[in-house]
């Protein structure tokens, strides 16, 4: 009769753990799915603050600073300036290899070192004599 007992449990056991993990997989699959989304959405959201307070120095003239209190996105793997005739391309390149390219009608310049190995700090951005100069903050 004992040995039925634990033969029965263990059957009901199985038939949870049968169940129950792959249900469980499906969620943390899901959890995934919709962190990977936030994490870009949050790097979005960045790009967008960051260009919003390069407009406004750049607009508030020379000498003005605006510091953004806010973590580099970890899912930004670099950031790089190019100069163009009439302003500058600032291009986000993200880990999963896509790229988010932003166009200022202004001269922009990343300063401060290796922006690839940096991922929390403030960011400086200031205006000198007409070009905007983004920077960790320290």
């Amino acid at each position: 009769m004992k040995g039925q007992l634990s033969l029965e449990v263990l059957l009901v056991l199985g038939l949870i753990f049968v169940f129950l993990i792959p249900i469980l997989f499906y969620f943390f699959y899901e959890y995934m799915l919709v962190s990977d989304h936030m994490t870009r959405e949050y790097a979005i959201q960045w790009i967008m603050d960051l260009e919003r307070v390069a407009e406004n120095v750049y607009y508030g003239g020379p000498g003005t600073r605006i510091v953004m209190d806010q973590m580099l996105p970890t899912s930004i793997k670099s950031i790089q300036v190019k100069e163009v005739s009439n302003g500058t391309l600032v291009v986000y390149e993200f880990v999963d290899g896509t790229q988010i390219v932003s166009y200022f009608p202004m001269s922009v310049v990343l300063a401060g070192g290796n922006w690839d190995a940096l991922t929390s700090f403030k960011i400086k951005v200031e205006n000198k004599n007409g070009t905007v100069e983004i920077s960790p903050a320290s």
